[in-house]
């Protein structure tokens, strides 16, 4: 079973390996391009409607293609979720696979009809269009490996099928450098997803709180840098600010480590209480932060303030006794356009002492006008 932060960790290193395909569009406008002119080349001296009919499709697939890049060139930097990177692959799988079927339909029926010139650059037409694969969508195999073989088979086949020795080698280097690109292909994607992956795996270590696993400060700035970068109309965000007192009085009476092993438990008691949306950082001390995004109205930071506050404050067990927690919740809620996370984690520091004087461990949250 995958626990939540190994979860989180796959969710990341997928969605790194679906933005190395969105930096293509150069490479996807230039095979575009040369394939245009070895295709125009090919059915001019045929003079195949066939070849013509597949020609077209093929330039619209390559305007497809770059259409799809271009409506999600935003995402190689931006924040993106795991669901989201899967639609943005799907889109994207489509008229790559078509291209590619397309593609290796027209080199097969170039080949067969065309002189020794056209055929030499069928061959190597062929031969840079699998370079551009290895290049641009190796690193999602389910994607790259089908597209290289659509675009590389049907010329294999096609030069056994014509008598001579010449043609049979062509068909035969062309197969083993085929088969050695594949292989080449799996070993890059494997190297690239365990380097993502070392590199999610440190970032992650080195974004947490020692005592609680939480998020520490370093990766709370992180993620609300992230959400800054979101950029939708009417979309606000609450800062969560949580005291917790009491803790005096425990260190004192069952000691230190079970003090430590209580501060522990609530870190996890609160993530188990936000959604998977929002984030959960120790702020240092006896204080945590929550980051509630993506908010439609006000009374939903008050249901998780007072989620919160209610989780909290039921009785933990500390060397085989109920303790009891005072728990202070303070928020504040803006527009995210308008958010310096200095300036509204400095208004919920204010909301949570208002609620400490209040009163503490009294289920009282306030939003900071």
């Amino acid at each position: 079973m995958i626990n939540g932060a190994d979860a989180r960790l796959t969710d990341a290193i997928y969605v790194e390996l679906v933005r190395g395909m969105l930096s293509t569009l150069f490479l996807t406008l230039i095979s575009g391009f040369a394939f245009a002119i070895v295709g125009a080349t090919a059915i001019l001296e045929s003079g195949d409607t066939i070849l013509l009919v597949l020609w077209v499709t093929c330039v619209v697939a390559t305007f497809a293609r770059a259409a799809v890049l271009l409506a999600y060139r935003h995402c190689q930097d931006g924040p993106l979720s795991a669901r989201r990177a899967g639609r943005i692959e799907r889109r994207f799988a489509w008229p790559y696979l078509a291209f590619a079927a397309v593609f290796g339909a027209f080199m097969g029926r170039a080949f067969a009809l065309g002189g020794a010139d056209v055929r030499l650059l069928v061959v190597g037409m062929v031969f840079g269009n699998g370079a551009g694969v290895a290049a641009g969508a190796v690193l999602r195999p389910w994607i790259s490996l089908p597209a290289l073989l659509l675009g590389v088979l049907p010329t294999i086949v096609t030069t056994f099928t014509i008598e001579g020795l010449r043609s049979w080698s062509v068909g035969a280097l062309t197969l083993l450098y085929m088969s050695g690109g594949i292989a080449a292909m799996l070993r890059r994607y494997g190297a690239t997803a365990r380097r993502i992956s070392l590199e999610k795996l440190l970032a992650t270590v080195g974004g947490r709180d020692e005592r609680t696993g939480l998020a520490n400060q370093v990766a709370l700035t992180q993620h609300f840098e992230e959400l800054s970068s979101v950029h939708r109309p009417g979309l606000s965000i609450a800062v969560h600010v949580i005291h917790l007192g009491g803790f005096e009085d425990i260190n004192s009476r069952y000691g230190y480590l079970a003090g430590d092993a209580l501060l522990k438990e609530a870190a996890e008691r609160l993530e188990q209480f936000i959604s998977s949306n929002d984030f959960a950082a120790r702020l240092g001390g006896i204080s945590f932060a929550v980051v509630q995004a993506a908010l439609d109205s006000p009374r939903q930071a008050e249901v998780l303030a007072s989620t919160v506050h209610k989780a909290l404050s039921d009785p933990f067990a500390a060397s085989g006794e109920n303790v009891r927690l005072t728990v202070s919740v303070g928020y504040s809620l803006v527009p995210l356009k308008d958010s310096q996370l200095e300036t509204i984690l400095k208004e919920a520091c204010q909301a949570c002492d208002r609620a400490r004087l209040a009163g503490s461990g009294v289920a009282r949250s306030f939003a900071v006008d």
